[in-house]
C-alpha cells in the first residue's frame, strides 16, 4: 500500500461513518463548545467538523485544539481551514502540532472558500484551483523540525466541481463536499487506483447545537449538517460504497 493510500484509509477510519458539521461551534463560548462536543462524543458520533470564516468565528487550528482537548475519542476535522488566511508552512506546522498532541484524532480539511468570505478581510480571491494546487505542494515541501506525529496528517480538500475533485484525488487523501442534499453526487470514477476518504455534508434536522446546557437539536432556521463518510478504492470499474442515508443521522453504527 502506498503512503498516500494508507493515509486515505487512516482518514476514513478517523472520521467514522457518521459525524457532525457545526457552524455554531465557531461562535459559541469555549465552555459551551466544550459541553457540546462532549455530548456529541457521548452520543457516539465519529467526528466533529467545523468551518472557518474570517471575522465571523474562531481561527481553525486553535479551534481544533479547543475541541480536541475537550474530547477523548472523537476525531476533530477542519471543514474547512481557509487556505487564504495563513501560509502553507504555518498550516503544516499547526497540523503536525495537533496530530502529535492528539494521536489519531485530527484531520485537516482545506478549502478555497469563496470571494465573499475573503472580502471580509480585504483579500483577493483568484484562481482557487491553482491556488489550492500550489498550497498543497508548499505544505508538502515545508520543513518541520518539531516533534513528529506518529502518522501523517490526513488532508482532505473541499471539492464540489470535477476539477477540484480531480486535484483532491491526485494531491490529497480525500475530498470534502458541503451543502449537498440527496442525491449526493459520486466522486470521480478515475482515481488512479488510490484509496480515498469522501465525507459529504448533508442537511440534518437533528444535529446538536451548542447552548448553555450542552447540545440540543438545531432549529429549522439554523440547520445542522451530518457528514457521512464514503470510503472507496478507486479504479476504472470501482464504485463507492455508502452507508444508507437517513435524514436524521444515527451514530449507533460508528466505531
Amino acid at each position: 500500500m502506498t503512503g498516500q493510500a494508507a493515509t486515505g484509509r487512516l482518514a476514513a477510519a478517523r472520521v467514522g461513518q457518521v459525524g457532525i458539521w457545526s457552524g455554531a461551534l465557531a461562535s459559541a463560548t469555549a465552555a459551551d463548545a466544550r459541553a457540546a462536543v462532549g455530548q456529541m462524543e457521548a452520543l457516539g458520533y465519529g467526528a466533529v467538523w467545523f468551518g472557518e470564516t474570517p471575522r465571523l468565528g474562531r481561527e481553525a487550528f486553535t479551534h481544533a485544539g479547543l475541541l480536541l482537548a475537550a474530547t477523548h475519542r472523537m476525531s476533530v476535522a477542519t471543514g474547512i481551514a481557509n487556505i487564504w488566511l495563513r501560509h502553507p508552512a504555518a498550516a503544516a506546522a499547526a497540523a503536525h502540532t495537533l496530530a502529535e498532541a492528539y494521536p489519531g484524532r485530527f484531520v485537516l480539511g482545506l478549502g478555497a472558500s469563496h470571494a465573499a468570505a475573503l472580502s471580509l478581510v480585504g483579500g483577493t480571491y483568484d484562481k482557487p484551483l491553482s491556488a489550492m494546487r500550489t498550497y498543497l505542494g508548499q505544505m508538502a515541501e515545508a520543513t518541520y523540525l518539531g516533534p513528529a506525529p506518529e502518522h501523517p496528517v490526513p488532508v482532505v480538500v473541499a471539492a464540489l466541481r470535477h476539477r477540484m475533485q480531480e486535484l483532491a484525488r491526485d494531491f490529497a487523501d480525500g475530498m470534502h463536499s458541503f451543502f449537498v442534499d440527496p442525491p449526493i453526487p459520486a466522486p470521480p470514477a478515475r482515481c488512479s487506483g488510490r484509496f480515498r476518504c469522501w465525507p459529504p455534508s448533508r442537511r440534518s434536522s437533528s444535529t446538536p447545537t451548542p447552548t448553555a446546557h450542552g447540545a440540543e437539536p438545531a432549529s429549522t432556521s439554523s440547520p445542522g449538517w451530518a457528514c457521512r463518510t464514503t470510503s472507496t478504492t478507486c479504479g476504472p470499474s470501482a464504485t463507492a460504497t455508502r452507508t444508507s442515508t437517513a435524514e436524521a443521522a444515527t451514530p449507533s453504527s460508528t466505531a
